[in-house]
């Protein structure tokens, strides 16, 4: 416990089974959260009730090195969970009153990933009650960073949370793959996803600050860009390459020269409707972006037992060259593309399924995401 303040006791962080807690309460728990994290010949103050006129705020809190040396940070309390949809109008209004190169820290029940990376994008701080936090200061130098949950635990169950299940998938590849404006019917059609959840999945994605929709006018509601990149790593918190997909491990004994032949064959064998694959994964990556030689072959199939017996593999559990997978929904085939003779996955699919992946994996979706970036034209319809 930290000591009483003002008749109000503190804790660590608090909890989300209890109310949310008042601006008050996060103002005065501020620099006791802080404090514990500073060397002990270092000083933490919150001054007042306000920041200075004309810097806006709702306090001022000094902190101080051995030598004196002081930094001042404006604070900025929320007493509602910030979305990062609000957290873009919080640092909207920062900019606007901050002097330049000035800093200053959010503090709020609840900041999720999303708006953490919005705030230190803008070199703004946050401290949120679950504890999570940065402050990152240059004079003193400073630098802090702790992780606190990562999920809001304040909020309703009846609110679309995460990005979990088919429809979900569906949704992310077709605003990844697809460029906008369109609207929900339109990207329901394209998704297959009926456009109630369609509209559920983006109302998650809206307030993420994801997707920007258009906010009057004869097409209001319609989605006219999307943050592809910061959505393929949002979808990667909850879909998971070898767990969201029913993944086994096999050996070609004759190399992999001969399962691509092998596959050639499936290929111009014609019906590919029941028995379909796609090659993700890493020599799926070696497309676009090639890092080293890759040894492991991962495949989407329809049916494990028939692509076994088609491509001639053995099961095993050592000297591994084949993965299997079946996939959590058939959007793993949509948009693929053909690449002699051999089908891939579409590219967003490939980075999605690289960073959650193992081995070099992430860093292969890292390469891969930055290959994207730099040639949308030739990737995105």
């Amino acid at each position: 416990m930290f000591p009483i303040a003002r008749n109000i006791a503190y804790i660590e962080t608090f909890s989300g089974g209890n109310p949310l807690p008042s601006e008050r309460q996060l103002q005065l728990w501020l620099p006791g959260r802080l404090r514990e994290r500073l060397p002990s010949s270092w000083s933490i103050r919150l001054a007042g009730e306000q920041a200075p006129a004309g810097q806006g705020g709702d306090a001022l809190l000094f902190v101080s090195d051995s030598s004196g040396q002081t930094a001042q940070v404006v604070v900025e309390v929320k007493r509602y969970v910030v979305s990062p949809r609000e957290t873009l109008a919080i640092i909207a209004q920062l900019k606007r009153y901050l002097p330049e190169n000035a800093s200053a820290i959010v503090v709020a029940p609840f900041i999720g990933p999303r708006a953490q990376a919005l705030l230190a994008a803008a070199h703004l701080n946050y401290l949120d009650a679950t504890g999570n936090l940065r402050l990152q200061l240059d004079r003193p130098t400073l630098y802090i960073a702790e992780q606190g949950a990562t999920h809001n635990p304040w909020t309703e169950s009846t609110v679309q949370q995460s990005l979990r299940g088919p429809a979900a998938g569906r949704v992310v590849r077709a605003l990844c793959d697809i460029r906008p404006p369109y609207g929900v019917r339109e990207l329901a059609e394209c998704a297959e996803t009926p456009p109630g959840t369609v509209s559920k999945i983006l109302g998650l994605l809206d307030r993420e600050a994801l997707i920007q929709r258009t906010e009057r006018g004869k097409y209001r509601g319609e989605i006219v860009a999307v943050d592809w990149v910061a959505l393929l790593k949002r979808w990667t918190q909850d879909y998971h390459f070898e767990t969201t997909n029913k993944v086994e491990t096999y050996i070609e004994p004759r190399g992999l020269d001969m399962l691509f032949a092998q596959l050639r064959k499936w290929k111009q064998a014609g019906d590919l409707t029941h028995k379909r694959f796609a090659v993700t994964g890493s020599f799926a990556s070696l497309l676009y972006a090639p890092i080293v030689q890759p040894r492991l072959v991962t495949l989407y199939v329809d049916d494990i037992a028939a692509a076994v017996a088609t491509l001639g593999l053995r099961p095993s559990d050592r000297g591994t060259n084949v993965l299997l997978a079946t996939p959590f929904d058939p959007v793993v085939f949509a948009r693929a593309t053909e690449r002699e003779g051999i089908i891939y996955s579409a590219v967003a699919q490939v980075a999605a399924d690289l960073l959650t992946g193992s081995g070099r994996g992430p860093q292969e979706g890292a390469a891969l995401l930055q290959w994207m970036e730099a040639h949308e034209d030739d990737w995105r319809q």
